[in-house]
């Protein structure tokens, strides 16, 4: 959890001499709207705890630790697919890691495609008495070899048994890939079926000695194409799972060593579906205990290209008899959270009608769960149907918006001493959809102060403006959140503290009282001029 605070300077004063001076003031600042905001930043505080990683980096001692079993598990699909790498292992009795640091590190090789790819990361410690999460660490490509990149994990040494001990640890690494595979051939004929490719590491990978191990890939369908390495040497399939070794007594990895390429071509049944750009809005609003939430969202389809014309009869008959074409997106179902209301959904056009919103009644104490992995009856589900069926390489812009109620939601709550915690859903998951760049924008109420937030993982960029709107006398204070290669794993809270005193509640009513007394005054001065020719 990355914790990053923010103090907000006042532009203006509160306090004022006389009810004149206020309605004078606020009529002052209705013609100065565009004043701009200022905000500081006090030294030391405008920084994130972020992974460690470097241009270029050097392979470990291998006599630090041995693998005595490795298992590769590769679960493909369309635009996000995941890996999980488990690992047992133990401390060589030769190693020569210092003793005086209080943990160890163990390092992971990927090849450049995957590791380029990666997108979220955990690594998990099991023991015989204990399970511990461990940060990953990227250090980039190896300075001899780009094309094998460095991950590292830290292991306390008191959970590290000793290296003539009969228990070894069992390190896992979980990943989540983005674009892993492309589709093979690239363009397909309307009613043709979609088949996606998939090149890797079909052996081992490791800096330190393998004693045995194997590479698993599992395809999303059992109708697979072909494999390399195939059947004659010493590949096996079973089901929709192909599996290369098993390997015994493996070197470790060296610069310029070679790892045997594996390939896998297999049928995908569903869309490739990528968000290019996802820009969110939310606006806390205390007065209406709402969450307002607004995604414009860049949609692309990546699957196969149209080979030939497109027929709108075909595409018709085949969702009468329910023969959806892989390639061709006609609906997506985006699961929003447990609450959500008035959801709609727009494009450059207009409001879209072919749309279902079925909603679902507030479940405060599953806010944390992502809202793609809730039960149905207990998430609020927005299919939407572009205007037009997305085919291969198509892209389709549109806009989705929904309310959530803020104390009955759950999503804020008043901590007391004129404080308040709001909890903000940084993406909304969607299953298998890749998101290549994410903004989100939190968008405070006006007069807060004493801004604190935290983000569950690591930010790309962090940034504060100011947001004006209608009825707004200084801005809203907001933050602005910005992260590349994102997936459904980053569907996590974010939670933001402030103060917001009685006077910052009362600033808006004031402003509409100052506005509407100020327009009858100038009504009833109008009125007292005669602009009649005589």
């Amino acid at each position: 959890m990355v914790v990053i605070r923010r103090s907000v300077t006042a532009a203006l004063s509160r306090h004022h001499s006389s009810p004149l001076a206020l309605l004078l003031n606020s009529l002052l600042l209705l013609l100065l709207l565009s004043l701009p905001f200022s905000l500081s930043y006090p030294d030391g505080e405008a920084t994130t705890t972020a992974t460690t990683t470097t241009s270029s980096s050097s392979l470990p001692d291998q006599d630090d630790w041995i693998n005595h079993s490795f298992l590769k598990q590769l679960e493909l699909s369309g635009s996000v697919s995941s890996s999980v790498l488990t690992v047992q292992i133990s401390p060589s009795s030769s190693s020569s890691s210092p003793t005086q640091d209080s943990f160890s590190p163990y390092y992971f090789t990927l090849p450049s495609t995957e590791a380029e790819a990666v997108s979220w990361a955990k690594a998990i410690l099991k023991s015989s008495s204990q399970r511990e999460v461990l940060q990953v660490e990227s250090h980039g490509p190896l300075k001899q070899d780009a094309s094998t990149h460095l991950f590292s994990v830290r292991i306390p040494k008191s959970s590290i048994p000793s290296a003539s001990a009969s228990s070894p640890l069992t390190l896992i690494l979980e990943t989540t890939l983005n674009h892993l595979s492309y589709p093979l051939p690239s363009t397909v004929k309307q009613n043709g079926e979609m088949f996606l490719q998939w090149t890797g590491d079909a052996a081992i990978r490791s800096p330190y000695r393998t004693e045995k191990g194997r590479v698993k890939v599992k395809c999303p369908h059992p109708k697979i194409l072909s494999f390399h390495p195939d059947a004659s040497q010493g590949a096996t399939k079973s089901g929709s799972t192909i599996t290369f070794g098993s390997y015994e007594d493996v070197a470790p990895y060296t610069p310029g060593s070679e790892v045997k390429t594996g390939s896998v071509h297999y049928q995908h049944v569903l869309p490739v579906i990528s968000m290019v750009e996802l820009d969110r809005l939310v606006e806390i609003s205390h007065w209406g205990d709402n969450m307002a939430t607004e995604d414009k969202i860049w949609l692309r389809n990546d699957g196969a290209k149209l080979k030939g014309h497109f027929s709108r009869i075909d595409h018709q008959m085949a969702t009468f008899y329910s023969k959806a074409n892989s390639h061709v997106l006609s609906t997506l179902a985006i699961h929003l959270p447990p609450g959500s209301k008035e959801a709609y959904f727009t494009d450059s056009i207009g409001n879209v009608s072919t749309s279902h919103f079925r909603p679902s009644p507030s479940a405060p104490y599953s806010l944390t769960v992502p809202s793609n992995l809730l039960p149905p009856s207990r998430v609020s589900v927005l299919e939407i149907q572009p205007r037009f069926p997305v085919l291969g390489g198509w892209n389709y812009t549109f806009t989705i918006g929904w309310n959530n109620r803020l104390g009955e939601g759950g999503w804020g709550k008043s901590l007391g001493s004129n404080e308040y915690l709001v909890a903000v859903p940084f993406l909304t998951p969607v299953t298998d959809v890749a998101m290549d760049q994410v903004r989100t924008k939190i968008v405070l109420p006006e007069g807060a102060t004493d801004i604190q937030f935290e983000v569950p993982f690591e930010m790309d960029s962090i940034s504060t403006e100011t947001h004006t709107t209608y009825l707004d006398t200084k801005g809203r204070p907001s933050i602005v959140l910005s992260k590349s290669q994102c997936s459904e794993k980053h569907g996590s809270l974010i939670y933001v503290r402030y103060t917001l005193t009685p006077s910052a509640h009362l600033r808006k009513p004031i402003a509409i009282t100052a506005i509407s007394i100020g327009l009858l005054l100038s009504a009833a001065l109008l009125l007292r001029f005669d602009v009649k020719i005589r």
